[in-house]
């Protein structure tokens, strides 16, 4: 995996001409400790040399060094490997006659050796035979006299022991001056591709997880793709995303051969890309790019996919997130989900799909290439019939082509026609994906995609229409129960992205309240408790006047039980808290 680093530092190692010491910089959680302890190791170790790995996380002390490479020795001596351990406790003998170490991890003060008094015995039973690897450097203390010993011990390892050093930092800047100027002839950078790290760390894993499985599709390329697609150079990051993997992969979705391969072997390069993304902190957050110019405009646009698809697959937010847990299917019908709503669906939507996903490059294309596909979405848009989740990404690629001066693009009175006739094949569908989305992303829309605030305009108005004419069947005020009714329908619009409430006069959900039996006022009280777990409410415009108009219209009336009144209470109190997110009541 490292053989390239791994031949420079056996090299340096072998180089009995070489007094000076190397460093290993890396990124932190890139593997530099776990490459010490293992490749590194191994490599040497079947070359007849040893390797001690000392921290100086935490140190104070020059005896603090001392003390912890004293212990490293101990365990070099303790090892399993018996010729390892004679090969110490040999040169030990040679230096301390009267010393001997029995096999374990026993302090050398309890065999006779004193850590604080004696530590030139301690360190010189090493020699050329050993590389001390100093870690974690920029973690040590910066007092003076840390950094004038460190550099002592540092310089009597290499000159008077014979010995070969090695400093491990995430910055070699952070390595004393005196030391980097004085000792280190070479810094080496640690830089690990991550299909080796998928290689070295999560497919032994999951492949043995796999074996039991009937997956017809190669996991370990669909692994790589993702580990690449993410750029991960974080070995911590890989070990912490491969038990969420392992659920992935082993789940019955990705078994299911009633899906396409290719989908579902598409929804777990998507997940495992977001899931390194996440382990390193980097998955999207919503946050777009600022900025006029065509690039920004192309990088908002795919930050926007990037973090509507990562909501998507939310399990992998709650995975890493330490204040919540993932129960036993949820890793499953996350991934059903993913694949029903975004890899599923007729050709025409998968070609659509297909444009929208070439598009993320258009900035590297030749004039020639956009051409063609700005034709491939005007003859897309126009002549399919695709899922309607797609639409506003189609409008807003189709907008920015015609901006940018590409005929072969829909003028924008043809797109909002197209659009208009698209959404009225399932009103309901439409108001649910297009308005929904529209919703989130509002602010940023509505200044440079006119087509799409006509639209969602359009969908609004025919949605509330639709809904409005079923609601006046189902719901009569004088009805005691109407206040269920009411609460059941709202909820049900709510958890689709919806807005339906805006359509209904904060007088007509009071007089719900006070006709209704205890069941209705306890179901109004509950929706308006609830409405803080939907986004859409804080997202519409609209919500701040309709709060504050059912707030004042709450405090007008007065059931006549004490049980009736305690549940006003508790609504307008409800009503108070959701007021706060938009400033005083």
């Amino acid at each position: 995996m490292y053989n390239n680093l791994t031949s420079q530092i056996k090299r340096y190692v072998q180089d009995q001409s070489a007094h000076y010491a190397i460093a290993l910089e890396g990124d932190w959680g890139s593997g530099k400790t776990r490459y010490c302890e293992t490749e590194l190791t191994n490599k040497l170790y079947a070359q007849g040399y040893d390797v001690l790995r000392v921290s100086l996380f935490g140190i104070t002390s020059p005896e603090e060094v001392y003390r912890r490479l004293a212990m490293s020795m101990t365990r070099l001596a303790s090892d399993e490997d018996d010729s390892r351990a004679q090969r110490f406790i040999k040169s030990l003998v040679t230096i301390a006659a009267q010393s001997a170490i029995s096999y374990g991890t026993q302090k050398l003060s309890e065999v006779g050796v004193s850590l604080e008094a004696s530590p030139q015995i301690l360190t010189g039973v090493l020699g050329a035979k050993q590389l001390i690897v100093f870690d974690d450097v920029e973690r040590c203390g910066t007092d003076a006299g840390l950094r004038q010993g460190l550099f002592g011990l540092i310089n009597n390892l290499i000159e008077a022991q014979g010995c070969k050093v090695m400093l491990v930092t995430n910055q070699y800047d952070s390595v004393p001056a005196d030391i980097r100027e004085k000792v280190i002839w070479k810094c080496y950078r640690f830089e690990p591709n991550p299909e080796d790290l998928v290689k070295d760390i999560v497919l032994p894993r999951v492949l043995d997880a796999q074996q039991m499985l009937d997956i017809d599709f190669d996991i370990s390329r669909t692994l790589i793709m993702a580990a690449k697609g993410s750029r991960c150079f974080n070995a911590r990051a890989m070990i912490k995303s491969t038990e969420l993997l392992i659920g992935a992969i082993t789940c019955e979705t990705l078994s299911d051969r009633q899906i396409d391969a290719e989908n579902r072997e598409c929804a777990l390069r998507d997940f495992a890309r977001f899931a390194f993304l996440a382990a390193m902190n980097e998955a999207p957050d919503g946050q777009l790019s600022e900025g006029d110019d065509d690039n920004a405009l192309v990088e908002r646009i795919h930050e926007r996919i990037e973090y509507n698809t990562y909501q998507q697959l939310w399990v992998i937010r709650s995975f890493f997130d330490s204040k919540t847990s993932i129960k036993e299917g949820d890793v499953d019908a996350c991934l059903r989900s993913y694949i029903e709503s975004t890899y599923s669906g007729t050709p025409e939507t998968m070609a659509l799909k297909h444009i929208l996903d070439r598009s993320t490059s258009v900035s590297t294309m030749e004039d020639a290439e956009v051409a063609d596909l700005a034709s491939q979405l005007s003859s897309c848009i126009t002549g399919t019939v695709f899922d309607l989740g797609l639409l506003n990404r189609a409008v807003q690629l189709n907008m920015t082509l015609r901006d940018w001066g590409f005929e072969e693009a829909l003028p924008d009175e043809s797109l909002l026609v197209r659009a208009k006739e698209l959404a009225d094949r399932n009103v309901e569908e439409a108001y649910r994906k297009i308005h929904g989305e529209y919703a989130a992303w509002r602010d940023e829309w509505q200044e440079r995609y006119s087509v799409l605030v006509n639209l969602d305009k359009y969908i609004v108005n025919r949605y509330q229409g639709l809904r409005a004419n079923r609601l006046e069947d189902a719901i009569r005020p004088e009805d005691p129960n109407a206040g269920c009714i009411f609460a059941d329908i709202i909820r049900g619009d709510l958890a689709r992205g919806g807005s339906l409430y805006l359509g209904y006069d904060p007088e007509f959900i009071a007089n719900l309240f006070v006709n209704g039996n205890a069941g209705s006022q306890h179901a109004l009280y509950e929706l308006v408790a609830g409405f803080n777990h939907y986004a859409t409410f804080y997202t519409n415009e609209q919500a701040l006047a309709w709060s504050n108009g059912l707030h004042n219209e709450l405090l007008k009336i007065g059931p006549q039980s004490k049980m009736g009144r305690k549940r006003l209470s508790w609504t307008i109190d409800s009503l108070k808290k959701l007021l706060e997110m938009f400033g005083p009541v």
